[in-house]
């Protein structure tokens, strides 16, 4: 619809499709539609017109022939539900942490062991993915409850007291 201008009236859509399925999207991603575009498009309420079969048998039917709504409208009601997704996309990820440093506030003492444990082992790829995830979480954990001082603190003594494993810290900051 870019190619259209902002006053102009946009295009009829048939209703029904105004909750995209995931194939629907999948399609939309694949022709590079603009799926809330789609989904605004759908949510307009065209008016209708009888249309007259060639067929004698066949009734009437009526379809959508036009929309009051303009393009600059419709675009402005896809940058809505485009903001929308993104608040409600936001909103969940922020839930998601808010569980995930629960969790591990619960289980803080035993993440700083494994963090420890890990320390320990030979370096490897599996080893430094996994001491970057705990140290990810811990940290989250830390910013999402407040506890940025103790995190230091902890991190500042495993620092010392593995000062020699290099390998370790290197693998941590390539991450």
């Amino acid at each position: 619809m870019d190619w259209l201008e902002p006053d102009s009236l946009s295009p009829a859509i048939s209703p029904g499709i105004d909750d995209l399925s995931a194939s629907q999207n999948a399609l939309c991603d694949f022709l590079k539609l603009d799926a809330q575009r789609v989904v605004a498009s759908a949510r307009v309420k065209p008016d209708y017109v009888s249309v007259q079969p060639e067929a004698l048998v066949d009734r009437a039917q009526e379809v959508p022939s036009s929309s009051s709504v303009t393009v600059g409208q419709l675009l402005a009601s896809a940058e809505e539900l485009r903001k929308k997704a993104h608040e409600k996309a936001m909103e969940q990820k922020l839930r998601q942490q808010q569980e995930k440093a629960a969790t591990v506030a619960t289980n803080e003492d035993a993440c700083w062991r494994r963090v420890e444990e890990l320390f320990e082992k030979r370096r490897s790829s599996t080893v430094y993915s996994e001491l970057s995830a705990e140290l990810g979480d811990l940290q989250l954990m830390a910013k999402m409850l407040d506890r940025q001082t103790t995190y230091d603190r902890k991190l500042a003594e495993l620092k010392q007291r593995y000062a020699k494993k290099t390998s370790h810290w290197q693998g941590l900051r390539c991450r």
